[in-house]
Parts: structure tokens; sequence; C-alpha cells
């Protein structure tokens, strides 16, 4: 019980960095699109495969089924995760990534921009988001604290500012450094009555 409660604790702690990469990577991308192709940029013909067209198609379905205008940036807040990292697929390299690099990721501070060098950090940071979403276990991968070195990161390259804000509320240091240890008294005391601390 202890293990799972801290798995909670752990998983509640990394929801900060998690929303902000997600978000500020999505608005940055957004921008960038919209500066090359206009601010309805995911209508540009033969710039998006079947599979993203399909997802917008969605997103604009589920706004006209509540009623809701289908301005951009309604579109772009109804699109997933998983929509905006695949825009970072090989299959993109040319007609988007390329061409967006820089402006979604200005501050970057690697050898080299590109797309190999954020793809698989979009990859691990969206497998991450969904295995806390899906409430499975995540507080005993061994990788967990460089998933959140590399998100602390992204978001810096994208926008530092938004970067201090996380580090304000980032509590995943103490949480996932103080271990399962540290809820055996709370677990011990709520199912032995006779316990003491």
């Amino acid at each position: 019980m202890a293990r799972y409660l801290w798995n909670i604790d752990v998983s509640r702690s990394l929801h900060p960095v998690l929303h902000v990469a997600e978000v500020t990577f999505r608005n940055q991308l957004h921008n960038a699109l919209t500066g090359l192709h206009g601010a309805t940029w995911y209508d540009t013909p033969h710039l998006l495969t079947g599979k993203a067209l399909a997802k917008v198609a969605e997103a604009k379905s589920n706004l006209a089924r509540d009623r809701k205008p289908l301005d951009p940036g309604r579109i772009v807040a109804a699109l997933s995760f998983g929509f905006w990292t695949s825009l970072y697929d090989r299959q993109y390299q040319g007609q988007i990534v390329n061409r967006t690099l820089q402006a979604v990721f200005p501050h970057y501070l690697g050898r080299a921009l590109t797309r190999t060098a954020i793809a698989p950090r979009l990859r691990d940071l969206r497998f991450l988001r969904n295995r806390i979403s899906h409430f499975e276990p995540v507080a005993f991968n061994p990788q967990l604290p460089q998933r959140h070195a590399d998100a602390m990161e992204l978001i810096s390259w994208m926008h530092p500012s938004m970067a201090t804000l996380v580090r304000a509320i980032d509590h995943f240091p103490r949480i996932y450094g103080q271990s399962w240890v540290a809820y055996r008294p709370e677990v011990t005391a709520l199912f032995d009555p006779g316990f003491s601390r």
C-alpha cells in the first residue's frame, strides 16, 4: 500500500511539468505554423497526412456538436498531445519540422537543432503522460528522473520563463527522492490501530 500511495504522489507531482511542456509545445508549434500558413494552417492542402487530418476533422466535429465556433483557438486546444507530437515524426521532416524547429525551440542549447534531438523527448513525454493518465505505475521506472529533467529542458528551450514558473511549483524531486518508505508509517497507522508514531 505504501508503494501504491507513493506512485500516486509521484504521478501527481509530474502534472505541472507535463502540463506546461504539452501546452507550451502546442502553442509554439501552432504559432510557427500560423506564421507559415495562416491561423487555419491545418486546412492547408497537402500539409497534413490522413491520420492527422482525421484528428482535425474529429476536433471540428466535436466543437460543432457542442455548438461552439470553429475558430482556430478552439480547434488547436481540442487537438491531443499525440496529434502535436506526431507533427514531429519523420514523415513531416520537410513540410513541418525543418520549417518550425527554430521558432518552436528558439533557446535550444544542444549541438545541432534537429528532429532527432527533439522527437524522442516528445515521444517519451507523451508515453509518460499517457501512463499517468491511465493510472499505471510510473514511480518505479529508474529513468523517471531523466524524463523529468528532459521535460524541464524542453520547456526551457521553448520558453525559459515558463521553465522558471514550473520550477517554482515543482515538487517531483522531493517526492521522488523520499521513496515509498516514507509512506509506510501512514499506512501502518491507518491499518494498525495499535501503532504509535
